[in-house]
């Protein structure tokens, strides 16, 4: 762990792990997908390949490595959205999940993550930048009684499926809380940006989306209809605003309506 610490302090992305430094910032921590400089960003995925592919491809077989990002909440900042991670495939009946790896141990001092247990694939939701949010109306909720906080030690790794909904406060403590966020997909899977259609908020617009796209493209090209990737047409929007009540209906049913769905031969 130390040696990885110490490969991570030679990476210099242009906001210095600190997006207080930069005019517009997006959000209020560092994100590797965000940071401008593209040199930087594929240095960091290197990094996390190098460091975690063989242990992730020995607990995950059948998945590989899509991306990967560094988050890192300063000191005193960083606060999460509530969010769902966005679809990375085409067909989104097939799991994907995330590696979250800290290099310090992860608590309620430093923001370490939040989730609603039990709360994956159970809301028909594409959870894309673009979209809307089914739980708009009842964050403070969510916050007050479902997110319930995972501690995670330095060197182990909490891995969920990206239709989770998670969250995270800021980081209280006196040191950046650094995490290594790993976005795994299915060996063969189509990897895909998915854009809710300007012109037409009932579809999504599908676009081939590799590695490259998230080491060499920028924020607005998942904003907006990207330009060089290949359009691969369009899926009907499912999406739509949840009341708590319905929110909590839902996961009073969640292993019924998953068993529903998935079933093994």
């Amino acid at each position: 762990m130390n040696s990885l610490r110490e490969k991570f302090s030679l990476l210099a992305p242009m906001d210095g792990f600190d997006p207080r430094n930069l005019e517009n910032a997006r959000c209020e921590y560092h994100c590797t997908f965000l940071d401008p400089n593209l040199e930087y960003r594929k240095q960091s995925d290197q990094l996390v390949r190098t460091a975690m592919g063989e242990q992730i491809k020995a607990v995950l077989p059948g998945y590989r490595i899509l991306t990967s990002n560094v988050y890192v909440k300063p000191a005193g900042t960083g606060r999460f959205e509530i969010h769902q991670n966005w679809p990375t495939i085409e067909d989104i009946d097939i799991p994907t999940v995330t590696v979250w790896a800290p290099l310090q141990d992860t608590g309620f001092k430093n923001g370490t993550i939040r989730v609603v247990p039990g709360g994956h694939r159970i809301f028909p939701d594409i959870a894309a930048a673009t979209s809307d949010r089914f739980f708009d109306d009842f964050e403070t909720e969510l916050i007050e009684t479902y997110l319930e906080p995972v501690n995670v030690a330095a060197g182990e790794a909490l891995i969920f499926d990206d239709s989770l909904l998670h969250w995270s406060s800021d980081n209280l403590s006196e040191n950046p809380r650094i995490t290594f966020q790993i976005e795994m997909v299915p060996q063969d899977a189509q990897t895909v940006l998915w854009i809710r259609n300007p012109d037409d908020p009932t579809q999504f617009d599908l676009w081939e989306a590799a590695t490259d796209f998230w080491l060499e493209y920028d924020m607005e090209s998942v904003l907006g209809r990207p330009e060089g990737l290949k359009f691969l047409g369009t899926r009907p929007n499912p999406n739509q605003h949840l009341s708590l009540e319905e929110f909590d209906a839902c996961m009073q049913r969640a292993d019924e309506i998953r068993r529903a769905k998935y079933v093994l031969d």
